[in-house]
């Protein structure tokens, strides 16, 4: 699979590189579309037995290196301190981990952006409990991969 930075027991994370995107934000009186540039954007996600349980978002200036793995916090709706991403009531099952991922992120960017973040939901998903992406000092430890 294309842009796999790391792959093992449940935890994908792949990388993107730069690009523009229009994304649409909820408003009072419908949504609101923006055609915005992304720089890279890191996905971890998390699954068992391709059933999708998280799913995080974080942004770089280049792609992540052996040596330099820093994160940079993505200014979005619908994304919350843990780097988890709120994508509503999904339940994503597929017969291959590349159709898993495409479900995933095509619900990502076609979705509408708003201020439901539900930090509570996120917390009590599978990847909360990974310890790959456990917090440290309050932010996802993610040199621990």
């Amino acid at each position: 699979m294309q842009d796999v930075y790391y792959s093992q027991d449940g935890l994908l994370v792949i990388q993107k590189p730069p690009c523009t995107r229009t994304i649409f934000v909820y408003k009072k009186n419908g949504a609101k579309p923006y055609h915005l540039a992304f720089p890279w954007q890191i996905y971890a996600i998390s699954y068992q037995g391709y059933h999708f349980y998280g799913l995080q978002l974080a942004f770089r200036n280049e792609p992540l290196s052996e040596n330099d793995k820093q994160l940079f916090y993505p200014h979005l709706y619908n994304v919350g301190d843990t780097l988890g991403v709120c994508l509503g009531n999904t339940n994503f099952v597929s017969q291959t981990l590349e159709d898993l991922v495409q479900q995933v992120l095509s619900s990502l960017w076609s979705s509408e952006w708003n201020k439901a973040t539900h930090e509570c939901y996120q917390e009590g998903n599978y990847y909360s409990s990974d310890k790959r992406l456990s917090k440290k000092n309050g932010n996802p430890d993610w040199k621990k991969w």
